[in-house]
């Protein structure tokens, strides 16, 4: 697994008929799924936590790091109709996937994101996933499965964890955490 540089950049901002509109900074109200999950004695564990908890990167990954986990622990969020979150967190290091990296124009959470990777605003597209699709292949889920599941229009970011839920083999946990 490789690590990521994390670079800094300044805060984006489009600016519409000569006004300035930033980024929308996320809410618990704004958050649809916020879940954790984690392998642990070789089955996996998922838990839904507080939105709270999910609304920059440094809460989720301050949430993260109370759980256990073979591989690494899985936070992964979804943010209205816009976009989905995965963050692994492990001794290793960190990997995130923004479902559209386009979101970081709109919101703070992949904003967030987007800055951890390092990457410009040039860098990213709309409707095309930000980040590392192959975050998920030591259990089973390809980076070509992600990208294909990020740029399906049909599927909302709850319904597309919901299908990487079902390639782990977890969606019985994943529809209980979700409820």
């Amino acid at each position: 697994m490789e690590c990521r540089v994390v670079v800094r950049q300044t805060r984006r901002c489009a600016s519409c008929h000569d006004l300035p509109m930033g980024t929308q900074v996320v809410t618990a109200d704004d958050i649809d799924v916020s879940v954790v999950f984690w392998r642990e004695e070789g089955l996996w564990q998922v838990s839904s936590i507080p939105a709270r908890s999910a609304v920059s990167m440094d809460s989720l990954i301050s949430a993260l790091s109370r759980f256990p986990g073979e591989g690494g622990v899985f936070g992964a969020v979804t943010v209205g109709d816009d976009f989905f979150l995965l963050v692994r967190e492990s001794g290793q290091g960190r990997w995130i996937l923004l479902s559209d990296g386009a979101a970081s124009w709109d919101w703070s959470l992949a904003e967030e994101a987007v800055d951890m990777l390092g990457l410009a605003d040039d860098d990213v597209e709309e409707l095309e996933p930000a980040g590392d699709t192959r975050l998920l292949e030591d259990f089973g889920v390809k980076g070509e499965e992600l990208e294909l599941l990020c740029s399906n229009e049909d599927l909302y970011p709850d319904e597309q964890l919901t299908s990487i839920a079902e390639r782990l083999g977890i969606s019985a946990q994943w529809s209980r955490a979700t409820r």
